[in-house]
């Protein structure tokens, strides 16, 4: 239980930092 807790925070911690990247590229773009 406690692992896939782990693997579901790692996810949206990963999914959040390229969101924030591609943010900060639209940004720069523009």
């Amino acid at each position: 239980m406690k692992r896939i807790q782990f693997s579901v925070l790692f996810c949206i911690i990963f999914i959040f930092s390229v969101y924030c990247v591609l943010t900060n590229t639209v940004s720069k773009y523009k």
